[in-house]
């Protein structure tokens, strides 16, 4: 998670810093789901009806989000 975090804290610090990007870009986070059950084929089923393949995390951050 500490990985995942300063990876986006380098983009988002990017597009704040960058004269091009900043004021005029949206970033969107979300979190995969349905790797996890290796015995009923994995990505190839990928997913089923449990809590974590049926709600994912949502972040947005721009100008239109507060």
């Amino acid at each position: 998670m500490k990985n995942i975090d300063s990876l986006i804290n380098i983009i988002l610090n990017f597009v704040k810093n960058d004269p091009i990007y900043q004021e005029k870009t949206s970033i969107f986070i979300t979190n995969d789901h349905g790797r996890h059950n290796d015995l009923r084929g994995s990505f190839a089923n990928h997913g089923n009806n449990c809590e974590g393949c049926k709600h994912i995390l949502f972040a947005a951050y721009g100008p239109d989000f507060k």
